[in-house]
């Protein structure tokens, strides 16, 4: 999952736009620090800043536990191949997040 992780949002990144959105939001390594501007960098190409959930769908289950109990009640949510990934995210994801009683079981 991280070697995907990394081929998808560092290799495959795109880096023209992400350089777009910190030239237009006026971030610069002269304004931020070189450490700092890279970092920002990263994290939009990584869907805006997002927070990176990588892993099984047992880690990722828990991950949404922890961010449930710290108290988010709502997230939106990435991925590279909605059509590949979405079947095994809601089969293997949602039905542990049921078993834990943060879903409802939902009929199909």
């Amino acid at each position: 999952a991280q070697e995907y992780y990394h081929y998808a949002a560092v290799e495959k990144a795109d880096w023209s736009a992400v350089d777009d959105i910190m030239k237009i939001k006026d971030l610069t390594p002269e304004k931020m620090g070189k450490e700092a501007y890279e970092l920002r960098r990263n994290q939009y190409a990584n869907g805006m800043g997002g927070v990176p959930i990588i892993g099984d769908p047992d880690y990722v289950a828990e991950q949404f536990v922890r961010l449930h109990e710290s108290g988010l009640r709502g997230m939106a949510l990435s991925m590279v191949n909605y059509l590949q990934e979405l079947p095994y995210f809601r089969q293997e994801v949602l039905a542990r997040l049921e078993r834990k009683g943060l879903r409802s079981k939902v009929a199909v």
